[in-house]
This record gives structure tokens, sequence and C-alpha cells, in this order.
């Protein structure tokens, strides 16, 4: 770790370490809270350094497994879940401080492949499969109202799906059947506004690109789409596919008599109001794997290096921000608070470093948190960016799964 910051370990409960920073960091806002943790004495460089500081943590097990969490839309308290407890899925509200939970609501009797919740918890898109065809379908929470947005047949193509930031606004696009012909096809990007059913659609051509990556940015108004082959080291493509695009009879001699090799990807910007498309410089806006949109841009990351692409994209070089060994990483939605979770794969070990960025740049930088029981599942940043959501599970002797969801507030 470059910076040289004191530390000092505090244990919570049983199994739990919260380690807090000698440099104080401050999160995007603040709230009352009624636990303490201690906290080393400020620094003289508190100015200099500052990003995330922990002041308060709550925990909450219960049985079964999670497939979807997010904050509960106005509530500082509560959480929407989709649990998985066997067959069938069921909608609930969680409250973590006061260690209660809402009956569960089944929202579909068919089966289910992929669901989740709209931040804020008013939605739940998902996959149910009727009658041999997948139904995108889009479920009102509050009402129980549920509205088909697309359906498929399993065998030709496929949708997926993500949410933009601010909950009412969700893209689809096509994926494909990456062994057969529609592997290389132009494919559909369409805009949904869940409060008025309002559609907006574009197709992008693909031009031999094997896989596809699409970003929402919060409210929707822009997608960012990465396009590569299955590995950005090595052009996953066919003889065939070269002579049918390149006149190429050989891959070893794409670079002879005038061909250029193909490029091993390209990043492009869709702007969903006007339906204009813009292809990206790779040096200014080229992310290999991007993990959030944010306000402040696209952060992805390549490997253990942690990238940003400055909003508006394309105008400035993109900048590395870090090196760290990382399993998973949590952006919030203004993208100057970035965790990263890294675990030991031989135990049940992880820990989670947070990260605050001022224009780009370190700012602050520090291990959270480490726990030593249960397994990593996932982690969501606070719809105000005040909190961290952590979810671990574990099997009890009997084979019985237990979730556990621990609250971080900054």
């Amino acid at each position: 770790m470059e910076n040289d910051i004191g530390m000092r370990e505090n244990i919570i409960r049983t199994g739990m370490i919260l380690i807090a920073a000698g440099i104080w960091l401050c999160g995007c806002g603040r709230q009352e809270t009624s636990k303490t943790i201690i906290l080393p004495e400020k620094t003289e460089d508190r100015d200099i350094h500052s990003g995330i500081d922990v002041r308060n943590i709550e925990e909450y097990t219960f049985e079964g497994g999670i497939r979807s969490v997010t904050w509960k839309k106005d509530s500082k308290e509560e959480l929407c879940v989709i649990l998985d407890g066997g067959e069938l899925l069921e909608y609930r509200i969680m409250n973590v401080y006061t260690d209660t939970m809402s009956e569960g609501v089944i929202f579909e009797e068919h089966p289910v492949g992929m669901a989740e919740l709209a931040p804020g918890g008013q939605y739940i898109l998902y996959e149910a499969v009727i009658d041999n065809l997948v139904q995108l379908t889009l479920y009102r929470t509050e009402t129980g109202e549920k509205q088909v947005v697309r359906e498929w047949e399993d065998s030709s193509e496929r949708f997926l799906f993500k949410w933009c930031g601010d909950g009412t606004r969700f893209v689809a696009w096509q994926d494909k059947d990456y062994d057969g012909q529609a592997a290389y096809s132009d494919y559909l990007i369409c805009r949904h506004d869940a409060q008025t059913g309002e559609k907006t659609e574009v197709v992008l051509n693909e031009d031999g690109y094997m896989w596809r990556q699409v970003f929402p940015n919060e409210d929707g108004s822009k997608v960012y789409v990465r396009e590569s082959y299955m590995s950005e080291n090595e052009a996953a493509i066919s003889e065939d596919r070269l002579e049918e695009m390149y006149g190429i009879t050989d891959a070893d001699t794409a670079e002879t008599e005038g061909y250029e090799q193909p490029s091993q990807a390209r990043s492009r910007l869709v702007d969903m109001d006007t339906l204009k498309v813009e292809e990206l410089d790779e040096e200014k806006a080229g992310i290999a794997y991007p993990a959030r949109y944010a306000n402040q841009g696209v952060i992805g990351i390549n490997g253990n290096e942690v990238w940003l692409a400055a909003a508006p994209l394309g105008q400035s070089e993109k900048k590395k921000i870090l090196t760290a060994n990382r399993k998973d990483i949590c952006i919030c939605k203004e993208g100057d608070h970035i965790f990263l979770a890294d675990w030991d794969q031989e135990t049940t070990y992880f820990q989670i470093m947070g990260i605050r960025l001022r224009d780009g740049e370190i700012v602050g930088r520090q291990i959270l948190y480490r726990n030593t029981g249960g397994v990593y599942a996932g982690m969501l940043a606070g719809e105000n960016d005040q909190e961290l959501i952590i979810h671990t599970s574990e099997y009890t002797k009997r084979g019985e799964r237990n979730t556990q969801m621990t609250v971080l507030e900054y």
C-alpha cells in the first residue's frame, strides 16, 4: 500500500474485525447513529487524505440465500431482497437494525432464471419460462402488477438486462448463441421506462465481435457498449470467418497483403435520446471489463488494475486508478467511492478495501472490513452513498443455508 496508514483493530463481534484507518475518511453524507466505533486519534494530514470513515456496523442473520438486494426507496434502515429458499423466489423487506423481515411474497409460480431488483426496490425484472417461451417480466412490488416486456424462444436468442441507477429505467439487449450464426449478427438495445412503459430502441452492427457488455449511465440517457473477443489478448475467431470477412485463408497471414488483423475490442457510446452512436477512442475510453457507468465516468477492471474513463466519455485519456488484488468490485453511483473484495480460496477469510477518489485521484485507501466466518457473496453501495451492504453465506452441519447481512455506515 502506497499510503502510510496507521491501523487499529477493534473486535466488533465474534469472527469479525473492523479496521478503521488512522486517516479519517468522510462519506458523501452524515446521519445519526446509536452505535459507536472507537477510532484512532485524528492525524495532522486530515485535509490531505480524506475518504471513508466507518462509523457504525449492523448485522442480521437469517435462513436462506439471496438472489438480489437493494435499499428500499426513501428508507435508511430497510432493504428489499429476493430470497432463494427453495423452488420459488420470494420478495421481502428486511430491517437490519431491528432484525425483522416481512412475510414473503411469491411473485412468479413458473421457473425463474435471472431476477434483479431495481434500485429502490419498486420493481423486479426477471426471466420466466412459460410454455417453451422465455418471458422478460416487470413486476411492481407495491401493487403486484406484472407486465411482459419481451418474449422469445429459449433456443433461438437471449436478452440480458441491467437497471439504471435511478431505478425507473432499464436497458435490455440481445445476447447471442456463441456457437451459431447469431454470434456475428446485428443486435438490438432497448431502453424501457418502467413508469411510463415507453421504449426506445437502437440497432448496433456487431462486425465480428464476439462478446458484448452494455452499461447504462445513472439516468439511462447514455449507454456504454464494450465489444470484444472472448479474450482481449487472443482473437477467438475462426479461419472460415476470417476468410468471409477479410478474404484471409490463414489466420497467420492476417497482417500480409494489405489486410489488417481484426481489432481485439472496441467501445461505443449510444445516446438513447438522439439514437446517435459514437465509436470511442480506445486510449480515452476503452475499459476492458466495465463495472459501472457512474456520474464520474465508466469504472472497470483489467486484471488487477482498476481504470476510469472520465465523463464526458472520449474527451480525455482513461486513467489507471490503482493496482490491487481483488475478486469483486463495487462502485457508488457518483463514482468517488470504490470497494474491492478479495478472499482466500482455501478458507472463508475475506477482506474489503475502501478507496475514495477526488478528480480521479486516490485521496484515501485502507482495509475497511475483515471476516473469518462465512463465504463472501456480494456487496452493494447505498443509494445515498452512506452505507455498504455486505452479504455472506454459510451452511450449517444439517445442510441448511444461512445468510448474514452486514451494513457498514460511513
